[in-house]
């Protein structure tokens, strides 16, 4: 790594400005506390800007902290908020650009003397300081947990409302460019309906998914759409007959489909083995026109709303709850436009037998992403820190937690990878490929970093290594030369 991390950096070097530079970064933010989680993200031209919420330390309410930081990821400075006995939550991942050059940002605000949750707007300023703050809602408890800016400059706010119905309803807010309210709505059918994720649609209506249904176990795959005023148009249920579905988020295509997404409950009681991601495709009057569920052997579930890329692929973020050693690893997923996969990348943080978690995923100028969530620190026991890894367009960043690495967004013409295993996932025979010959040293760690197989001797690659003795899992290929040490990770299943 150490090696080809030095070619790059020579050829930066060399070349000047003749290609534009970009750092892929895998970074933990801590702020003396337990609990931090990055929510919301922001590019901009020489850095970006970080929203996290973090809890129980040094007091027990959630605040938030807004963090600027630079090309690399390191923290330039931080701005905190609510800190007295307000607990706050930010609807991610975008931070979006006001008409006037500032920021703004939804999410739920809790009251210390009601205990009632109210739907939250906070405006604020490039340094990090709030202009605005404004609140929405009843008597009861509402929240929103996904936000979009609007073809006229307004913004749409969807989540969920305990106001009207003690069940719950989808809530929508639709307010104007300073957060001034034009008009809200309940939607949804019977029982309760939480909405996680909220869009608008080309004529000029909007559409909620969440979860739906009566408790305590009809936990189904729920959306609505109301028009361009609030009026409802239609509330549907959707997934297999399970109940276990997870969280669902949505985006509306370009081409005027609506495209859902989450975890669906596969009928198995085992803990790591009960849901299976999917991707289920709409009209616009709620019809499915395709359903893609991906089966795997442990719970596999989309966590973010889906991203749409210009040539139609999709990009989604995932949590992935592995069966040998019962860790969670986020994941990034790539599927054509017809939820065919492409590519899947696991990442975990620096300790791997550790949860890490990827809630939310936004696209780059260069085509790369920014993915964020939690992530743990291994020195400090159950210490859970905020995490954003900055991403190239194959979903590659730099390998551990801490580390930066500099990469050509127009880099000259594309070369073999330095070391790449295929199949991936493999169900036992994998096959090792690398570019330098000579005398080589081969090793297989598990997730947990126990040695399960090792080669030394001369070889030119490509070398095919039997693995099925070894139990399904995440492991990680070394691949040790004179000077250089290179590293894969790799799935194995049944």
């Amino acid at each position: 790594m150490t090696k080809v991390f030095s070619t790059v950096l020579l050829l930066a070097c060399l070349f000047g400005n003749m290609w534009a530079q970009n750092i892929l970064f895998n970074k933990s933010y801590d702020y003396y506390s337990h609990l931090e989680t990055a929510e919301a993200v922001k590019e901009l031209e020489d850095g970006y800007l970080l929203a996290m919420r973090t809890a129980n330390g040094p007091d027990i309410w959630k605040r938030i902290i807004f963090m600027r930081l630079n090309e690399g990821g390191d923290t330039l400075w931080t701005k905190t908020h609510f800190a007295d006995e307000t607990a706050v939550w930010l609807a991610g991942p975008r931070i979006e650009t006001t008409e006037d050059g500032q920021y703004l940002i939804a999410g739920i605000i809790r009251s210390p003397e009601t205990g009632d949750d109210n739907g939250l707007l906070l405006k604020f300023n490039p340094e990090g300081e709030i202009i605005w703050q404004k609140d929405y809602g009843g008597a009861g408890k509402d929240g929103f947990f996904s936000y979009r800016k609007t073809p006229d400059g307004g913004y749409i706010l969807g989540g969920f409302s305990r106001s009207l119905d003690p069940s719950g309803d989808f809530y929508l807010v639709k307010v104007d460019s300073e957060g001034e309210m034009e008009w809200e709505t309940h939607l949804g059918g019977p029982g309760y309906q939480d909405g996680y994720s909220v869009d608008f649609t080309p004529d000029g209506g909007y559409v909620i998914a969440g979860r739906g249904g009566v408790p305590p176990f009809d936990i189904d795959i729920a959306a609505a759409k109301c028009d361009a005023f609030g009026n409802p148009l239609w509330s549907e249920i959707y997934g297999g007959p399970e109940n276990n579905d997870a969280s669902h988020d949505l985006v509306c295509l370009q081409d005027g489909t609506i495209l859902l997404s989450g975890g669906m409950g596969n009928g198995s009681f085992q803990a790591s083995e009960n849901r299976d991601a999917f991707l289920i495709k709409l009209n616009q009057q709620g019809s499915v026109l395709w359903e893609r569920i991906y089966d795997e052997l442990y719970t596999f579930s989309h966590l973010s709303a889906p991203i749409e890329l210009t040539d139609g692929s999709i990009v989604v973020t995932s949590i992935r709850y592995l069966i040998e050693d019962g860790d969670v690893y986020g994941g990034i997923h790539k599927y054509d436009s017809q939820g065919n996969p492409i590519w899947s990348r696991l990442y975990a943080g620096e300790d791997l037998t550790k949860n890490n978690y990827l809630y939310d995923i936004v696209s780059t100028a260069d085509g790369g992403f920014l993915a964020l969530g939690s992530t743990y620190d291994p020195n400090l026991s159950n210490r859970q820190e905020a995490w954003l890894l900055r991403l190239d367009s194959e979903g590659y960043t730099c390998d551990s937690v801490g580390c930066v690495e500099v990469v050509n967004a127009l880099p000259p013409p594309p070369q073999e990878e330095a070391l790449t295993v295929s199949p991936n996932p493999s169900t036992g025979l994998l096959t090792a490929q690398w570019q330098t010959a000579g005398l080589v040293e081969l090793s297989v760690f598990t997730a947990t970093g126990r040695q399960a197989w090792a080669y030394q001797g001369r070889s030119e690659g490509p070398m095919v290594i039997d693995l099925s003795h070894l139990p399904p899992g995440l492991y990680l290929l070394t691949l040790r030369t004179e000077g250089q040490l290179l590293s894969r990770k790799f799935m194995l299943s049944d």
